[in-house]
């Protein structure tokens, strides 16, 4: 059976009970939303591998593609959902990569300890995540995975808005969990509405790329 494999940050992982918004997303839809990677695999009777870890950076999405490119079918349809490129990462002392999302370098709240970096390099590292290099990085993936997966069907989309030149598809007025809830869950990830928007677009997305 044909698979549709995503690859992306929280705005493609399942809603996760390990996190409060999305914990309380569930008590309040009281069931298991689904995301956009369900709403595709359904309409186009394909499997669903959905490989999306919340808070997450490029790098690991990336990673996640190389460690599964070798199961991957000819009739597979592979979706990246790319994360802000002011992420990264950076080894950790016991030999793990430890993601950096640049609202939480704030020396009140995150210590480095477990790293050999320290505050004041996180940040000048932050700094320069802009840069537009970083932005063509991304592109180069982007072409080289269209290029060594063909004749694989490849989208790749970002919640966040593109900056520039980043070359990906982005969707505006997608309904947030917050507006859905009328503020009682404050927070700006999808709603299982605005998944279902997102689907009919790639798959619309998809369909043009068929033909």
């Amino acid at each position: 059976m044909s698979c549709v494999w995503t690859f992306g940050d929280s705005f493609t992982e399942p809603y996760n009970p390990n996190y409060s918004w999305s914990n309380e997303y569930i008590k309040w839809k009281n069931r298991q939303p689904k995301v956009y990677a369900d709403f595709i695999g359904e309409t186009l009777d394909m499997e669903v591998k959905n490989l999306g870890v919340g808070g997450t950076d490029n790098y690991t999405i990336f990673e996640s593609f190389c460690k599964n490119v070798i199961d991957i079918g000819d009739n597979d349809i592979l979706i990246f959902g790319w994360s802000g490129i002011n992420r990264f990462r950076i080894p950790t002392k016991d030999d793990n990569w430890r993601t950096i999302l640049m609202d939480s370098v704030d020396e009140n709240k995150v210590k480095f300890k477990d790293t050999n970096y320290s505050f004041e390099t996180i940040k000048e590292i932050v700094i320069n995540r802009n840069h537009k290099l970083y932005i063509n990085e991304i592109n180069w993936w982007m072409i080289m995975i269209e290029h060594v997966m063909k004749p694989i069907k490849c989208l790749f989309w970002s919640p966040f808005k593109p900056i520039d030149e980043f070359n990906v598809l982005y969707f505006d007025g997608i309904e947030t969990v917050k507006s859905e809830t009328g503020g009682y869950i404050n927070d700006i990830h999808f709603s299982e509405n605005g998944q279902k928007n997102i689907a009919d677009l790639l798959i619309q997305q998809i369909k043009g790329k068929i033909i």
